[in-house]
């Protein structure tokens, strides 16, 4: 059996990418004949303009397709304009595609590039033959807006070990995740002005890769500087596991303003130290965040409203100590990264 794995590279630890490349290490212990086409192997030296990348992957046609499983990841579809679903089944009848799907990219736009994407996207997915799911609300999205049923569904999993539980008194609200318009910081920041200006002793602190010249970054910059909390909202770029876990238990609070998920893992991290969450509601975040359980959800979008939850969490005790008790026990009745390994395994060995 040759089986093909498509992918940009190996080396981004996000959530959903890491999720990805366990998936296919578990793939390389059970068969052997796996070939890794990634960026460094397609690319040699050309340009990365998507238009570019569709051109260089149409280019490939037999290197990528030509075997008997092709595993991929939904992202890559701005990658596929060139590639047409018919002609793949026709030239390639005895191809197996599975793709990985972690959330609808699409959601993350708006207007013209909202069909657009849209459209792209979901062309992408009816290219496969089975569609791998981390999570149950992307799932259940499929299912009933797109009567899409081929789905595999493998639980994102936890690292299920004893952490440290914070003691809930640092002063410190926490936000890990990628800078990037989908978290919607601009409308945490916002909201943890309600919080600095009854106590002023409060940080934001804001862990997770940016750059300085990315626009979001700067608008965020903007509304730090608008709203007078240079002193208290700090940028700590990307961190390694032994200061993140740090970090985690000694956050007071952990706000979490995304705007889209798939799972939300950075949230359940949180849960694992005890620090209650304060998160908007939508997409995949009610499934993890029970309101006035482990902490509150809120009307998307409404900042005033996260706000006032903040300040409400942070000066009852009584309320901290009763929402890190149901973090707790959120997080230990997750999935475990043992159980996500069979159900892999399991799937894998379907195959043969």
């Amino acid at each position: 059996m040759k089986i093909n794995y498509l992918t940009t590279s190996l080396n981004d630890k996000t959530g959903g990418a890491a999720y990805d490349e366990s998936f296919y290490g578990m793939i390389k212990e059970i068969h052997n004949n796996i070939t890794l086409i990634d960026d460094q192997t397609l690319l040699h030296g050309k340009s990365k303009s998507f238009l570019s990348f569709s051109k260089i992957y149409r280019d490939n046609l037999d290197r990528i397709f030509n075997a008997d499983i092709l595993i991929l990841n939904s992202r890559l579809y701005t990658r596929f304009l060139f590639i047409n679903n018919q002609e793949i089944k026709r030239r390639y009848p005895n191809l197996r595609i599975i793709m990985m799907h972690h959330h609808n990219n699409y959601m993350n736009h708006s207007g013209l590039q909202f069909q657009i994407h849209k459209y792209l996207e979901l062309k992408m997915l009816h290219l496969a033959d089975e569609l791998v799911i981390p999570n149950q609300y992307v799932a259940e999205q499929l299912r009933i807006h797109h009567k899409i049923f081929n789905i595999i569904f493998l639980r994102t999993a936890l690292e299920k070990k004893k952490y440290k539980v914070s003691s809930l008194d640092s002063k410190q609200v926490l936000f890990v995740g990628n800078i990037q318009y989908r978290k919607g910081l601009d409308y945490g920041i916002k909201a943890f002005r309600y919080l600095y200006e009854k106590d002023k002793e409060y940080k934001y602190l804001i862990i997770g890769n940016y750059k300085e010249s990315d626009r979001y970054y700067k608008k965020l910059n903007r509304i730090i500087k608008k709203l007078h909390l240079e002193n208290a909202v700090s940028f700590l770029g990307r961190v390694d596991d032994e200061r993140l876990d740090d970090y985690y238990s000694h956050a007071e609070i952990f706000l979490y303003p995304s705007l889209l998920e798939g799972y939300g893992l950075v949230i359940m991290e949180a849960m694992g130290r005890g620090v209650p969450v304060i998160c908007f509601n939508n997409s995949a975040i009610p499934y993890s965040v029970k309101n006035k359980y482990n902490g509150f959800l809120i009307d998307n979008k409404n900042y005033h409203k996260m706000g006032k939850a903040l300040v409400k969490l942070a000066f009852s005790s009584n309320r901290k100590k009763k929402y890190q008790q149901g973090a707790v026990d959120t997080f230990n009745k997750a999935y475990s990264k043992e159980d996500l390994r069979q159900d892999m395994i399991q799937y894998i060995k379907s195959w043969e």
